[in-house]
């Protein structure tokens, strides 16, 4: 398959960042998975949020390989082989969300987590040289930055809690 590259852009070899971005997104959503489980008994509604959250990080992942298996940059079988050792979610001692605090400090972790993500995307999108990975790409990252906005509104205390349209659909 013939890759169209914009010349205009710094080179990022595609077969690098497309592993990196899937690798990436798929540690992030075990990452949401785990933190829908902290939550679930605490805020139900917080715990629907990341599993939504992890959820869509499973799409990008399928997007992401599905685009790197179309440009043959990577095989099924390696993709399958690194989406295994990603999905186990690490170790943690409170398992469970048990008061305000804890609770807080997670979401601020989570929210800071989903900025440096912004930032690795964004970083990734003007690196990319390759016309087909751009759409991608772009939408990957205004999906980051409502990521981003919608952690900051679950947070309880200081910051705003979550918008009641959202609320509506997390409990649902």
């Amino acid at each position: 398959m013939l890759v169209a590259l914009d010349t205009k852009k710094t080179v990022l070899l595609p077969e690098e960042g497309s592993l990196r971005a899937i690798a990436h997104e798929a540690e992030e959503g075990a990452h949401y998975y785990q933190l829908s489980l902290r939550f679930l008994a605490y805020q139900p509604a917080v715990s629907r949020l990341f599993d939504i959250l992890a959820g869509e990080c499973r799409e990008r992942v399928k997007a992401l390989a599905s685009t790197a298996e179309r440009m043959q940059l990577v095989e099924r079988a390696t993709l399958k082989a690194n989406s295994r050792v990603l999905a186990e979610a690490p170790a943690c001692s409170h398992f469970f969300v048990t008061d305000e605090g804890m609770a807080s400090q997670l979401i601020r972790e989570a929210l800071q987590r989903a900025e440096q993500s912004l930032s690795c995307y964004r970083f990734w999108f003007g690196l990319n040289a390759v016309t087909a990975w751009q759409p991608l790409l772009k939408d990957i990252v205004a999906q980051k930055r409502a990521e981003c906005r919608l952690i900051a509104e679950s947070a309880p205390g200081d910051l705003p809690p979550l918008s009641p349209v959202l609320a509506e659909r997390c409990i649902a």
